[in-house]
């Protein structure tokens, strides 16, 4: 096998006397997309920045493509990228400026032909002279994203990448991780957007209370999980779908104007139970989607608090 590009082996990370993640231990290959999921609280921020080098009261190994921060940092972040969620945007600097000023700092050689390669890739390129503080949210996290990608490295922890993104940009942005993925690229993210993670992430790592609750490829979670989600419409407005689906042992049922959706135990035929008691009531059904099993329904299952 070969040699993982992040190995993570019993992280602790301290504040004081509180210990905000507790024997952490995983390993990332090339071409995995990992998801980074948990309530507030659980450690995801403290893991990551343990990860990245900016948070070092910890005890434990982390390993960037056989490097260690203490033993080689300067060796590591040339295969290391950290987006943050929260980043600054220079006022004073154009796009190019902006990336030239990273470049410079990394000695990239040719780095004219890497910037206009990554303008390209995200595209911005159409906004090259246009001042840094001009650019729309979804532009921002766009170049920044191209900052993070300059010198090419093997790793990338990417800390909210889609937050404030309209759907749009977002879909943008998953076509572009997955094209990364396809290139041997490692990526750790962290989001909230647990329906969105599933299109593009084949691991997930579900963490509460300093630990992971649950990690491993999401196919594999999937064929455990015990739980399977519909989907469903129906024509003109009633209040009597919440009351036919009482009796049904149902989770995490949630009715609208004219949808809803609830998960049941894939071991049952709930689900045509459902549908039957439905049309037996003379509810229209327009639309009855059983959907695969998803980043979603994994977290429902595992019982983690509310997905952050």
């Amino acid at each position: 096998m070969s040699e993982p590009i992040l190995d993570v082996s019993h992280l602790n990370v301290y504040y004081g006397n509180y210990t905000a993640v507790r024997d952490l231990s995983f390993q990332l290959e090339a071409g995995d997309i990992c998801a980074l999921v948990g309530p507030n609280g659980a450690g995801k921020t403290s893991a990551i920045r343990a990860i990245s080098g900016l948070y070092r009261h910890i005890r434990g190994d982390i390993k960037i493509c056989g490097h260690a921060w203490e033993d080689n940092g300067r060796e590591l972040t040339r295969n290391f990228g950290y987006m943050p969620d929260l980043f600054p945007v220079p006022e004073i600097l154009k796009v190019r400026e902006f990336l030239e000023h990273f470049a410079l700092a990394f000695d990239i050689p040719n780095y004219q032909y890497r910037i206009n390669e990554l303008l390209e890739l995200v595209r911005l390129k159409d906004k090259v002279d246009s001042d840094c503080s001009d650019l729309s949210r979804g532009m921002q996290q766009r170049l920044m994203l191209a900052k993070t990608l300059l010198h090419d490295p093997k790793l990338l922890v990417l800390d909210e990448p889609a937050s404030g993104l309209d759907p749009k940009a977002r879909s943008e942005l998953k076509e572009l991780l997955l094209s990364l993925g396809e290139q041997g690229k490692c990526i750790l993210i962290s989001s909230h957007i647990l329906s969105e993670l599933s299109a593009f992430c084949n691991k997930v790592a579900i963490m509460e209370k300093g630990v992971f609750k649950k990690f491993g490829r999401i196919d594999s979670i999937s064929d455990e999980a015990q739980y399977i989600k519909v989907f469903f419409r129906w024509q003109k407005t009633t209040h009597l779908i919440e009351e036919l689906l009482a009796p049904f042992e149902l989770v995490q049922v949630q009715v609208k104007t004219e949808r809803g959706e609830f998960y049941f135990d894939k071991n049952t035929s709930t689900d045509k139970e459902v549908l039957r008691t439905l049309v037996n009531a003379n509810i229209q059904i327009l639309e009855w989607r059983v959907s695969n099993i998803d980043l979603e329904q994994i977290y429902i299952e595992i019982g983690a608090d509310e997905v952050t």
